[in-house]
């Protein structure tokens, strides 16, 4: 069954972030130790702390978080598939027993001409529908497509392939950020 957690970066203390480092795979500290920025460095633990504290306290899971061949992550041990995702000071993780996908964003001004790249016409309509509603409702279609390719693994292809009014997600609203999950059955 899914579950799905979120935290702030400043959440975990320095301690907990070395240990979180010492305890990760081979694949994942050079993953780490390829980010220069100190902030970069400290979600992507974050993200490795949160998925850890999640299955231990909604399963009691304890494991070592590995990477597929697609570069997915997922806890060998007991075959649970893991997205993880941060924008600003939010680290958000999804875990299931199939592939799942999550995206946060912080809900910022846009200039909607993007949408001509990155919306199926269906989602344009979607988007313009509502006038007082089109910046959330685009925040809706980027972070339901960037949960789409994570959930596929395969990064992010063209952004029209995928109809975010075709898939089975939840949304959910974190203050100024959206959070949004993709898998294949999300109920």
């Amino acid at each position: 069954r899914m579950n799905w957690s979120y935290c702030k970066i400043s959440d975990f203390s320095s301690e907990e972030y070395d240990k979180a480092y010492e305890n990760l795979s081979l694949s994942r500290k050079k993953r780490i130790d390829r980010l220069t920025a100190p902030d970069s460095r400290m979600r992507s633990l974050a993200g490795e702390l949160l998925v850890l504290q999640t299955l231990k306290k909604e399963d009691n899971i304890d494991g070592v978080i590995e990477c597929d061949e697609k570069g997915r992550p997922y806890l060998k041990e007991n075959k649970i598939f893991i997205s993880i995702a941060h924008s600003g000071e939010y680290v958000a993780c999804a875990v299931d027993e199939s592939p799942i996908g999550i995206d946060i964003e912080k809900i910022r001004d846009i200039d909607f001409k993007i949408s001509n790249r990155i919306c199926t016409e269906d989602e344009k309509e979607y988007l313009f529908e509502h006038e007082m509603e089109k910046l959330y409702r685009f925040y809706e279609i980027w972070t339901a497509k960037e949960a789409f390719f994570k959930m596929q693994g395969t990064g992010i292809k063209n952004f029209k392939s995928v109809n975010i009014l075709e898939l089975n997600r939840k949304v959910f609203n974190l203050g100024e950020y959206l959070v949004q999950i993709v898998k294949k059955d999300c109920n």
